[in-house]
Protein backbone atom coordinates (compact mmCIF):
# COMPACT_ATOMS: atom_id res chain seq x y z
CA UNK A 1 0.00 0.00 0.00
CA UNK A 2 1.40 3.35 -0.93
CA UNK A 3 1.64 5.51 2.03
CA UNK A 4 0.45 9.40 0.36
CA UNK A 5 0.22 12.68 1.03
CA UNK A 6 -3.02 14.25 1.38
CA UNK A 7 -3.56 18.15 0.80
CA UNK A 8 -6.84 19.04 2.03
CA UNK A 9 -9.34 18.02 3.84
CA UNK A 10 -12.46 19.65 6.02
CA UNK A 11 -12.49 16.85 8.66
CA UNK A 12 -12.61 19.63 11.58
CA UNK A 13 -15.30 22.07 10.14
CA UNK A 14 -17.78 18.75 9.51
CA UNK A 15 -16.85 17.65 13.19
CA UNK A 16 -17.29 21.33 14.79
CA UNK A 17 -19.96 22.69 13.11
CA UNK A 18 -21.93 20.04 10.49
CA UNK A 19 -22.97 17.17 13.08
CA UNK A 20 -20.76 14.57 11.79
CA UNK A 21 -20.10 13.32 15.55
CA UNK A 22 -16.85 13.26 16.50
CA UNK A 23 -13.58 11.79 15.32
CA UNK A 24 -13.47 8.61 17.10
CA UNK A 25 -17.51 8.40 17.15
CA UNK A 26 -17.96 10.18 13.98
CA UNK A 27 -21.56 10.11 11.90
CA UNK A 28 -20.71 9.90 8.33
CA UNK A 29 -17.03 11.37 8.67
CA UNK A 30 -14.77 10.53 5.52
CA UNK A 31 -11.82 10.86 7.58
CA UNK A 32 -11.99 9.61 11.33
CA UNK A 33 -9.90 7.46 13.66
CA UNK A 34 -10.46 3.93 12.23
CA UNK A 35 -10.29 5.04 8.51
CA UNK A 36 -7.14 7.37 9.16
CA UNK A 37 -5.63 4.47 10.64
CA UNK A 38 -6.32 1.68 8.03
CA UNK A 39 -5.27 4.31 5.62
CA UNK A 40 -1.80 5.44 7.28
CA UNK A 41 -1.20 8.45 4.79
CA UNK A 42 2.29 9.96 4.86
CA UNK A 43 0.79 13.35 6.05
CA UNK A 44 -2.95 14.61 6.31
CA UNK A 45 -3.48 17.67 6.20
CA UNK A 46 -6.34 19.35 7.98
CA UNK A 47 -7.80 23.12 6.80
CA UNK A 48 -9.28 25.74 9.06
CA UNK A 49 -12.03 26.87 7.11
CA UNK A 50 -14.66 29.16 8.18
CA UNK A 51 -16.02 31.68 4.90
CA UNK A 52 -19.34 29.77 4.05
CA UNK A 53 -20.95 32.66 6.41
CA UNK A 54 -21.67 35.84 5.73
CA UNK A 55 -21.48 36.59 9.34
CA UNK A 56 -17.69 38.21 9.81
CA UNK A 57 -17.95 37.44 13.67
CA UNK A 58 -18.32 33.78 12.93
CA UNK A 59 -16.14 33.67 10.13
CA UNK A 60 -13.33 35.46 12.70
CA UNK A 61 -14.00 32.89 15.90
CA UNK A 62 -14.78 29.50 13.38
CA UNK A 63 -10.90 28.31 13.21
CA UNK A 64 -10.17 29.13 16.57
CA UNK A 65 -12.58 26.38 17.52
CA UNK A 66 -11.58 23.63 14.80
CA UNK A 67 -8.17 24.37 16.12
CA UNK A 68 -9.10 23.58 19.72
CA UNK A 69 -10.43 20.57 18.22
CA UNK A 70 -7.13 19.42 16.32
CA UNK A 71 -5.31 20.05 19.11
CA UNK A 72 -8.02 17.86 21.25
CA UNK A 73 -7.21 15.36 19.11
CA UNK A 74 -3.63 15.05 18.71
CA UNK A 75 -4.04 15.27 22.78
CA UNK A 76 -5.97 12.16 22.85
CA UNK A 77 -4.20 10.12 20.32
CA UNK A 78 -1.09 9.74 20.70
CA UNK A 79 -0.12 7.98 17.34
CA UNK A 80 -1.38 11.30 15.00
CA UNK A 81 1.52 13.52 15.32
CA UNK A 82 1.98 17.15 13.97
CA UNK A 83 5.26 17.90 12.45
CA UNK A 84 7.15 20.51 11.76
CA UNK A 85 9.60 19.22 8.90
CA UNK A 86 10.06 16.71 6.56
CA UNK A 87 12.02 14.66 8.46
CA UNK A 88 9.88 14.31 11.15
CA UNK A 89 7.08 13.09 8.54
CA UNK A 90 10.01 10.20 7.57
CA UNK A 91 10.67 9.66 11.46
CA UNK A 92 6.94 9.44 12.48
CA UNK A 93 6.18 7.23 9.60
CA UNK A 94 8.67 5.20 10.59
CA UNK A 95 7.58 4.93 14.13
CA UNK A 96 4.34 4.10 12.98
CA UNK A 97 2.87 7.15 13.96
CA UNK A 98 0.13 9.40 11.15
CA UNK A 99 2.04 12.96 10.66
CA UNK A 100 -0.62 15.73 10.50
CA UNK A 101 -0.46 19.20 10.13
CA UNK A 102 -3.14 22.71 9.56
CA UNK A 103 -3.52 24.65 6.66
CA UNK A 104 -5.80 27.04 6.54
CA UNK A 105 -8.75 27.94 3.45
CA UNK A 106 -9.68 31.17 3.39
CA UNK A 107 -7.95 33.90 5.06
CA UNK A 108 -10.75 36.60 5.74
CA UNK A 109 -10.14 35.88 9.67
CA UNK A 110 -6.58 36.80 9.46
CA UNK A 111 -6.62 40.39 10.05
CA UNK A 112 -3.05 41.04 11.34
CA UNK A 113 0.53 39.65 11.53
CA UNK A 114 -0.08 38.81 14.80
CA UNK A 115 -2.84 36.54 13.75
CA UNK A 116 -0.53 34.86 11.20
CA UNK A 117 2.26 33.87 14.12
CA UNK A 118 -0.04 32.43 16.05
CA UNK A 119 -1.30 29.84 13.64
CA UNK A 120 1.96 28.99 12.44
CA UNK A 121 2.77 28.18 16.10
CA UNK A 122 -0.02 25.98 16.38
CA UNK A 123 0.44 23.89 13.24
CA UNK A 124 -0.48 26.24 10.16
CA UNK A 125 1.84 25.38 6.95
CA UNK A 126 -0.27 26.27 4.68
CA UNK A 127 -2.48 28.53 3.41
CA UNK A 128 -5.32 29.99 1.06
CA UNK A 129 -6.09 33.51 0.82
CA UNK A 130 -9.67 32.94 -0.29
CA UNK A 131 -12.17 30.28 -0.37
CA UNK A 132 -15.13 31.21 -3.31
CA UNK A 133 -16.06 34.45 -2.23
CA UNK A 134 -14.94 37.85 -1.88
CA UNK A 135 -13.11 38.72 1.60
CA UNK A 136 -10.21 41.48 3.09
CA UNK A 137 -7.50 39.84 0.83
CA UNK A 138 -8.52 38.90 -2.07
CA UNK A 139 -11.36 37.54 -4.75
CA UNK A 140 -12.28 33.62 -4.93
CA UNK A 141 -13.17 31.93 -7.40
CA UNK A 142 -16.97 32.71 -8.17
CA UNK A 143 -15.74 36.35 -8.50
CA UNK A 144 -14.72 38.99 -11.30
CA UNK A 145 -11.98 36.79 -12.65
CA UNK A 146 -9.47 40.19 -13.68
CA UNK A 147 -9.38 41.49 -9.74
CA UNK A 148 -6.09 40.76 -8.34
CA UNK A 149 -5.01 40.56 -4.55
CA UNK A 150 -5.83 43.57 -2.40
CA UNK A 151 -3.27 45.03 -0.71
CA UNK A 152 -3.61 43.26 2.56
CA UNK A 153 -3.44 39.99 0.53
CA UNK A 154 -0.43 41.16 -1.50
CA UNK A 155 1.26 41.98 2.03
CA UNK A 156 0.25 38.28 3.37
CA UNK A 157 1.14 36.36 0.64
CA UNK A 158 4.80 37.68 1.23
CA UNK A 159 4.85 37.62 4.97
CA UNK A 160 3.86 33.78 4.51
CA UNK A 161 6.96 33.46 2.12
CA UNK A 162 8.96 34.62 4.81
CA UNK A 163 7.27 32.18 7.05
CA UNK A 164 7.73 29.27 5.22
CA UNK A 165 4.30 28.89 4.96
CA UNK A 166 2.85 27.02 1.41
CA UNK A 167 0.94 29.14 -0.41
CA UNK A 168 -2.63 27.38 -1.58
CA UNK A 169 -3.82 28.79 -5.29
CA UNK A 170 -7.40 26.51 -5.30
CA UNK A 171 -9.99 29.09 -4.94
CA UNK A 172 -8.23 31.86 -5.89
CA UNK A 173 -9.93 33.94 -8.67
CA UNK A 174 -8.27 33.76 -12.00
CA UNK A 175 -6.08 36.98 -11.52
CA UNK A 176 -4.95 36.62 -8.11
CA UNK A 177 -3.27 33.54 -8.95
CA UNK A 178 -0.90 35.32 -11.04
CA UNK A 179 -0.76 37.97 -8.54
CA UNK A 180 0.44 35.05 -6.02
CA UNK A 181 2.58 33.64 -8.29
CA UNK A 182 4.61 37.38 -8.97
CA UNK A 183 4.82 37.66 -5.28
CA UNK A 184 6.27 34.35 -4.21
CA UNK A 185 8.56 35.01 -6.58
CA UNK A 186 9.98 31.27 -8.16
CA UNK A 187 9.42 29.45 -5.13
CA UNK A 188 7.24 26.55 -5.27
CA UNK A 189 2.94 26.58 -4.63
CA UNK A 190 0.69 24.39 -4.59
CA UNK A 191 -3.08 24.06 -5.74
CA UNK A 192 -4.17 21.62 -2.69
CA UNK A 193 -7.92 20.72 -4.33
CA UNK A 194 -8.11 21.15 -8.04
CA UNK A 195 -8.79 19.85 -11.21
CA UNK A 196 -8.10 20.61 -14.92
CA UNK A 197 -10.07 22.90 -16.45
CA UNK A 198 -10.13 21.43 -19.83
CA UNK A 199 -11.58 18.22 -18.82
CA UNK A 200 -13.90 19.70 -16.33
CA UNK A 201 -14.74 23.15 -17.48
CA UNK A 202 -15.39 25.21 -14.18
CA UNK A 203 -13.60 28.44 -12.49
CA UNK A 204 -12.44 26.00 -10.16
CA UNK A 205 -10.72 24.06 -12.14
CA UNK A 206 -6.98 25.18 -13.36
CA UNK A 207 -6.08 26.22 -17.23
CA UNK A 208 -3.73 25.08 -18.52
CA UNK A 209 -1.54 28.27 -18.49
CA UNK A 210 -1.67 27.98 -14.95
CA UNK A 211 -0.45 24.40 -14.64
CA UNK A 212 2.32 25.57 -17.37
CA UNK A 213 3.20 28.35 -14.41
CA UNK A 214 2.60 25.36 -11.55
CA UNK A 215 5.44 23.65 -13.03
CA UNK A 216 7.71 26.72 -13.80
CA UNK A 217 8.04 26.84 -9.91
CA UNK A 218 7.96 23.35 -9.22
CA UNK A 219 5.02 23.21 -7.41
CA UNK A 220 2.19 20.76 -7.04
CA UNK A 221 -1.55 19.93 -8.08
CA UNK A 222 -3.69 18.39 -5.50
CA UNK A 223 -6.11 16.27 -7.60
CA UNK A 224 -9.52 16.04 -6.10
CA UNK A 225 -12.15 13.61 -5.58
CA UNK A 226 -14.84 16.27 -5.59
CA UNK A 227 -17.16 15.16 -8.44
CA UNK A 228 -18.86 18.57 -9.75
CA UNK A 229 -14.84 19.25 -10.51
CA UNK A 230 -14.18 15.87 -12.05
CA UNK A 231 -16.41 15.86 -14.67
CA UNK A 232 -19.63 16.60 -15.71
CA UNK A 233 -23.50 15.97 -15.29
CA UNK A 234 -22.57 12.71 -13.85
CA UNK A 235 -21.31 10.33 -10.48
CA UNK A 236 -17.73 10.47 -11.11
CA UNK A 237 -15.50 7.21 -11.11
CA UNK A 238 -12.05 6.35 -10.35
CA UNK A 239 -10.95 6.93 -14.11
CA UNK A 240 -12.24 9.87 -13.89
CA UNK A 241 -9.64 10.59 -10.94
CA UNK A 242 -6.82 8.94 -12.83
CA UNK A 243 -7.67 11.20 -16.37
CA UNK A 244 -6.79 14.22 -14.25
CA UNK A 245 -3.77 13.12 -12.88
CA UNK A 246 -3.16 11.77 -16.69
CA UNK A 247 -3.56 14.62 -17.74
CA UNK A 248 -0.91 16.48 -15.66
CA UNK A 249 1.21 13.53 -16.26
CA UNK A 250 1.29 13.19 -20.18
CA UNK A 251 1.62 17.25 -20.63
CA UNK A 252 3.24 18.59 -17.77
CA UNK A 253 5.27 15.24 -16.27
CA UNK A 254 5.02 13.36 -13.20
CA UNK A 255 7.01 15.64 -10.89
CA UNK A 256 3.50 18.03 -10.41
CA UNK A 257 0.58 16.00 -9.58
CA UNK A 258 -0.66 14.70 -6.19
CA UNK A 259 -3.59 13.70 -4.15
CA UNK A 260 -5.50 16.76 -2.18
CA UNK A 261 -9.13 14.68 -1.09
CA UNK A 262 -11.18 17.28 0.24
CA UNK A 263 -12.55 14.73 2.15
CA UNK A 264 -15.46 15.66 4.29
CA UNK A 265 -15.99 18.75 2.43
CA UNK A 266 -17.99 16.87 -0.24
CA UNK A 267 -21.05 14.82 0.39
CA UNK A 268 -20.59 12.88 -3.10
CA UNK A 269 -17.66 10.69 -3.72
CA UNK A 270 -16.48 9.36 -6.89
CA UNK A 271 -17.98 5.25 -7.32
CA UNK A 272 -15.73 3.00 -5.29
CA UNK A 273 -14.86 5.43 -2.63
CA UNK A 274 -16.47 5.65 0.63
CA UNK A 275 -13.50 7.51 3.13
CA UNK A 276 -10.05 8.07 3.08
CA UNK A 277 -9.43 3.75 4.23
CA UNK A 278 -10.24 3.88 -0.01
CA UNK A 279 -7.91 5.72 -1.39
CA UNK A 280 -5.33 2.75 -2.11
CA UNK A 281 -7.70 2.25 -5.38
CA UNK A 282 -6.73 5.36 -6.85
CA UNK A 283 -3.04 4.26 -7.14
CA UNK A 284 -4.21 0.53 -7.52
CA UNK A 285 -6.07 1.52 -10.65
CA UNK A 286 -2.39 3.84 -11.51
CA UNK A 287 -0.58 0.79 -11.50
CA UNK A 288 -3.06 -1.54 -13.60
CA UNK A 289 -3.12 1.54 -16.63
CA UNK A 290 0.73 0.95 -16.49
CA UNK A 291 1.90 3.51 -14.14
CA UNK A 292 5.15 2.06 -12.35
CA UNK A 293 5.77 2.07 -8.40
CA UNK A 294 8.43 4.75 -8.73
CA UNK A 295 6.18 7.39 -10.64
CA UNK A 296 2.89 5.89 -8.31
CA UNK A 297 4.88 7.04 -4.93
CA UNK A 298 5.83 10.24 -6.45
CA UNK A 299 1.76 11.38 -7.24
CA UNK A 300 1.05 9.62 -3.90
CA UNK A 301 3.16 11.34 -1.56
CA UNK A 302 7.01 12.29 -3.10
CA UNK A 303 5.88 14.96 -4.84
CA UNK A 304 4.21 16.90 -1.84
CA UNK A 305 7.00 16.04 0.15
CA UNK A 306 9.62 17.35 -2.41
CA UNK A 307 7.40 21.40 -2.18
CA UNK A 308 7.56 21.04 1.37
CA UNK A 309 11.24 20.13 2.27
CA UNK A 310 11.86 23.23 -0.24
CA UNK A 311 9.52 25.59 1.22
CA UNK A 312 9.77 24.55 5.27
CA UNK A 313 13.72 23.51 5.33
CA UNK A 314 15.04 26.58 7.37
CA UNK A 315 11.99 28.01 8.33
CA UNK A 316 10.97 26.01 11.22
CA UNK A 317 11.68 28.78 14.26
CA UNK A 318 11.20 31.70 11.73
Amino acid sequence: MYRYVDSHSDTLFAICFEDKGSFDKPKGLQINLNSIIKANPALQVFSLFSEDWNDQILVDKAPWKMAEEFHGILAKYKNIKLIENTNEIFLECYNGKIPVILSVEGSGFIESENILYLLRKIGVRMLSLTWSKENRHGYGNSCDPKKGLKQSGKNLVAKCKKLGIIMDVSHINYKGFFDIAEIYDGKPFIASHSNIYRLCPTERNLRDEQVKIIKQVKGVVGITLYTDILVNNRKATIDDIYSHIDYICERYGEDYVGIGTDFDGITELPYGIVDCSDLYKVFDYLKEKGYNDNVITKIASGNFLRVFNKIWQGDMHA
